[in-house]
């Protein structure tokens, strides 16, 4: 189909008028004109783009938008998935708009979370659907703009009175509002993912890319399956390890800990107490710990603390990496007590971003 655009070359006006005497009629000559434009038409216009959540404030990450572009946060749930919806305006006045294909193109992160031979590789297309110029359309892509989420094409602007703000060309129809959705898992990593939207008309006329990247912001999350740590029967002068395991299984009896978030944590011991034995007169207590993340895991030692000491804070240093289970194990070393004795005590965990 070839695509024309229409020009008006010229404009003569015929008048005849006649002394002292009003016209009865005046007729009008219009010329006409048009240029066929090379390469079979004119080529597609992507005038803005941006991304939002499904959240009522469009980006949880930033719900009061102290920061420009879109601003999002993991699930930090098991398995759970975020879904983010890709937006672009498109202009393309010929029939009313040929667009064949708009489409979102989304990269992974360059940083110190993924796997350089990942870096900046394709995570996947996202296929958008025309929906329109209506004022539902409009409306969302004013809140967008709004809140700062849309990047503009270079010579474009948001409001005006010509064909190069979108306001303009969504209120003539002739630029529409196209959506897609997808997913990012919970435990992809962090960082900042460029989008690139892409459109072609049927022409195969392609139109200049839009680029802009979201933020998938950082949460160190992590779980675990237990709520005790049973040392069971030990001997003075004894490390007693219990050990865990990697299933994640609440009420087995066997510590494990998952990564929930979107970078790597450490597991720390926050605090400990003494589980009821004492400490002599050199402030040596009758009792230490260790433990360990992982049964090859480096093992860290530690005392416990009494009411009102600081916390210990202990980090065990080995890494638990986004979508992981380890398993986690502990010991206990008497150095002084009686047999016949039970004690217990508290333990209270935690974890940190690991770098």
């Amino acid at each position: 189909m070839m695509r024309k655009e229409i020009g008006i070359a010229g404009i003569i006006l015929a008048m005849l008028v006649f002394a002292l005497v009003a016209p009865v009629s005046a007729d009008t000559t219009v010329t006409t004109g048009v240029n066929i434009a090379t390469g079979g038409g004119n080529a597609p216009v992507i005038m803005a783009k941006w991304e939002q959540d499904t959240t009522a404030e469009l980006e949880d990450g930033d719900p009061t938008h102290l920061t420009l572009g879109s601003q999002f946060l993991p699930p930090a749930t098991f398995e759970g998935v975020k879904e983010i919806k890709y937006y672009a305006i498109v202009c393309d006045e010929e029939d009313g708009g040929d667009l064949s294909l708009v489409s979102a193109y989304v990269y992974h992160p360059d940083n110190a979370y993924f796997d350089p031979d990942m870096w900046e590789e394709l995570k996947y297309q996202v296929m958008l659907t025309n929906i329109g110029h209506d004022n539902c359309a409009v409306t969302n892509a004013t809140a967008a703009y709004e809140a700062g989420l849309i990047q503009l094409a270079s010579g474009y602007t948001w409001n005006g009175d010509n064909g190069t703000a979108v306001m303009y060309r969504l209120g003539k129809g002739t630029a529409d509002v196209w959506m897609g959705t997808a997913e990012i898992h919970y435990c992809q990593p962090a960082g900042d993912y460029e989008v690139v939207v892409r459109a072609v008309d049927r022409n195969s006329n392609p139109a200049i890319n839009l680029i802009n990247i979201f933020n998938y912001l950082e949460v160190p999350a992590a779980e675990f399956d237990f709520s005790s740590v049973n040392y069971g029967s030990t001997s003075v002068c004894t490390n007693k390890w219990t050990t865990g395991n990697t299933v994640f299984s609440i009420g087995d009896n066997l510590p494990t800990v998952r990564n929930i978030g979107n970078v790597p944590v450490n597991v720390k011991i926050i605090r400990q107490d003494a589980m009821e034995f004492g400490r002599d007169n050199l402030g040596n207590w009758d009792v230490e710990f260790d433990a360990r993340l992982g049964d090859s895991g480096t093992v860290v030692a530690y005392d416990p603390v009494a009411a009102g000491e600081p916390d210990q804070n202990e980090v065990l240093p080995d890494d638990l990496w986004m979508c992981h289970s380890e398993e986690l194990d502990f010991s206990i070393h008497i150095l002084k007590g009686f047999a016949g004795e039970t004690h217990e005590g508290e333990m209270i965990l935690g974890f940190d971003k690991a770098f």
